[in-house]
């Protein structure tokens, strides 16, 4: 027998397992994984988001490796204290408009541009208060107070952004978004990469945010060839923006927004600059969980929750699902992070940054396993416009890391701001989980 015939009766003998590692079977197998992965429009979806936003995630992670190998913490404390200026800027920036167009099911295109009318203008007055910020001293450091176009351009693009996204969530064209989100961190990253060594280290952050915000804004309008564009008024629209959703939202924005950046205003407030910009690095490792659970499908599960409001039986296995899921991804996942920290933090960023972020991360721990569970919670109540529910939990969130991280903030700076949040976020989300059996509950 010739010795092609033995090998070709071996493989017909040979057990499966062995012939599965066969170049072809792999790849019939990878397809039809691939294919029950994408079967069906939400599965889709959040195969093609959460692709998408592990790309992202990677090369952000990069930029921040790289950055902190030639940054020190005061100048990304600088950074965050323009993020607090911008974010104290557009406390009105959002004044219930995205929850409404979530929210609504309709075809008129007028409510889409009523959309987009508001983010335009609040996006214009958002820049008027970030200009005028120049003049008060107190607010703007000196440092920052040259590049205040800097800063103010950020937030104007933004808002420009936010109609074509949500309409291109609603349509659940996440493959267009994720290629859109692609291209923007590659523009943050270029950037940084470019002005490195060449700036100050809080303008090479600022600089890469405006190049990923314009780029971003750029490509979604060139998909949606600008027919989300237009200005319309009526009656009918003020009463379902302004009656339906801003009277009963605007407060939880603005408590949202001030929850958002009340770490680094007491940080502000109470400790320093290098104390301030430790905690904003430190975020960029305690939201890693955070990106590969729930940043995984956020926008696909606030459309699907918004979708299946009136099918209750979905909707009460919609949301076991998602937080059972979610659950197990994040204690996953923070294992893993952390045991990675231990392993490649030293050589990745240098000792000093090392020791700063291994000495906080463990104080993070709470706040990390649980803001997976509580934004989820958070996603449920605005697919199902629930304003009043979610303006209580913004505003007892809020009120606790106040009244604690006021107490901690000054004498353990960073890590006493992380014990203030970990006591509010498991306050809260033990009250949302009790609110949301409720309301699966009711339906029965």
């Amino acid at each position: 027998m010739k010795s092609a015939d033995l090998k070709i009766g071996f493989w017909e003998k040979a057990p499966r397992f062995l012939r599965v590692f066969t170049i072809k079977e792999v790849l019939i197998s990878a397809q039809s994984v691939l294919k029950r992965a994408t079967d069906g429009t939400r599965k889709k979806a959040v195969f093609h988001y959460a692709s998408s936003s592990l790309v992202c995630q990677t090369l952000r992670f990069f930029g921040v490796v790289v950055t902190m190998r030639v940054i020190g913490p005061e100048q990304f404390g600088l950074f965050a204290q323009a993020t607090l200026l911008m974010s104290l800027a557009g406390l009105c920036r959002e004044a219930g408009q995205s929850g409404a167009l979530i929210a609504y099911q309709g075809t008129d295109l007028r409510y889409v541009y009523f959309n987009f009318q508001m983010n335009f203008l609040l996006g214009l007055f958002t820049t008027a208060l970030v200009f005028a910020s120049s003049l008060a001293p107190q607010l703007l450091p000196d440092d920052l107070r040259r590049y205040v176009w800097v800063v103010a351009l950020i937030p104007f693009f933004e808002s420009l952004t936010l109609t074509n996204t949500l309409i291109l969530q609603k349509r659940f064209r996440f493959k267009i978004l994720g290629v859109a989100e692609i291209v923007s961190l590659v523009a943050w990253l270029a950037t940084t990469l470019l002005t490195i060594g060449h700036t100050p280290g809080f303008l090479v952050l600022l600089f890469a945010q405006l190049a990923e915000n314009l780029c971003r804004c750029l490509l979604l309008f060139a998909v949606a060839r600008f027919q989300f564009v237009g200005f319309s008024w009526g009656k009918d629209l003020t009463y379902y923006y302004f009656s339906r959703f801003a009277k009963p939202t605007i407060v939880w924005v603005v408590l949202q927004s001030l929850l958002m950046r009340l770490d680094f205003l007491l940080l502000t407030m109470f400790s320093s600059t290098r104390e301030l910009g430790s905690y904003e690095r430190l975020a960029q490792f305690t939201r890693i969980p955070v990106s590969l659970t729930v940043n995984l499908c956020d926008k696909v599960l606030v459309n699907a929750y918004s979708q299946d409001q009136n099918d209750q039986s979905a909707l009460r296995k919609l949301f076991g699902r998602s937080m059972l899921i979610i659950a197990g991804a994040v204690v996953l996942a923070t294992i893993a992070v952390s045991i990675g920290l231990l392993i490649f933090l030293r050589p990745l960023i240098g000792p000093g940054w090392a020791a700063i972020i291994m000495r906080l991360w463990w104080f993070s721990l709470p706040v990390t396993l649980m803001s997976p569970l509580y934004a989820n919670l958070t996603l449920f109540f605005s697919g199902l416009g629930m304003q009043t529910q979610l303006l209580r939990n913004a505003a007892l969130h809020l009120a606790i890391v106040l009244v604690l991280g006021s107490f901690l903030a000054g004498p353990f700076g960073a890590a006493g701001l992380l014990v203030a949040n970990s006591v509010s976020i498991g306050l809260v989300l033990c009250y949302q989980l009790l609110t949301a059996r409720a309301r699966l509950m009711a339906t029965r």
